[in-house]
Parts: C-alpha cells; structure tokens; sequence
C-alpha cells in the first residue's frame, strides 16, 4: 500500500532509523513509477521532498495531484 509505506518512510525518518533507508527508498521509486504509469501523485508533494526523488520526478509527481485536484474540483462544482 503506497500510503503506508510513505507514511513508514517518514516515521523512519523522524526518529533517524536507516536500516532499511536504501530498501525502502527503492520501493518509493517503484511506487512512484507505478502512479505515474496510472497518472496518480504517490506523494503530498512536501512529504515527496523526505523521499530523496529528483527535480524531474517531483514534478511528475506534482502534476498529477494536481490534475486530481482539477478534477475533484470540476466534480464538486458540478454537483
């Protein structure tokens, strides 16, 4: 689950525990080139700054929340 894991990953970081840094770094990767195949944000995009991902990857990151949020906006206007 994408949000449990970035929510696993930030715990980490706040309390300084780096055993599985590296390991769970990579799956974020992959979390985030799974949404981005799906045109999904993975991340809040200031939470995404905690997970070492690119300017690029940021960015794509970024733009898909906020077309979600476009849409969730269209939507409640139309109701």
């Amino acid at each position: 689950n994408m949000q449990v894991l970035s929510n696993l990953v930030m715990a980490e970081n706040r309390v300084c525990d780096w055993d599985l840094r590296a390991k769970h770094f990579k799956q974020l990767r992959r979390a985030l080139r799974d949404s981005v195949a799906q045109k999904r944000n993975f991340a809040p995009p200031f939470h995404a700054f905690e997970f070492g991902y690119s300017p690029k990857e940021m960015k794509v990151n970024c733009k898909y929340l906020a077309l979600q949020v476009w849409e969730d906006a269209a939507a409640a206007r139309a109701e």
